[in-house]
């Protein structure tokens, strides 16, 4: 088993199935060689947290572009927690009262 086979396989977004049909051998035993050698276990969590990476990376460019609102909004939303129903309250920010002179 090549331990940069399943680098590679989970990099891509496969599953454990896949990656074991592309190595050739059962999903099975390729769930007991992830127990058994802990490189191979190492390795298919890097693939999978760099694939997470390059597709978060593009979301964040996407959504900072100002080209697409839609990706702006679900990054607020997913990243940053924001919710359209908060509603900011003016005592939210604690200003004094505006003053007015006439």
């Amino acid at each position: 088993m090549q331990i940069k086979d399943i680098a590679r396989c989970a990099t891509k977004g496969l599953s454990l199935k896949a990656i074991a049909g592309y190595i050739g051998i059962s999903k099975a035993t390729l769930v007991r060689r992830l127990i058994d050698q802990p490189e191979a276990k190492i390795a298919l969590q890097k693939g999978r947290a760099n694939s997470t990476l390059e597709v978060a990376s593009k979301a964040f460019e996407m959504a900072k572009s100002g080209e697409y609102p839609n990706m702006t909004m679900w990054w607020l939303k997913s990243r940053d927690r924001f919710n359209e129903s908060d509603e900011m309250e003016d005592d939210d920010f604690n200003f004094p009262p505006p003053e007015y002179s006439f």
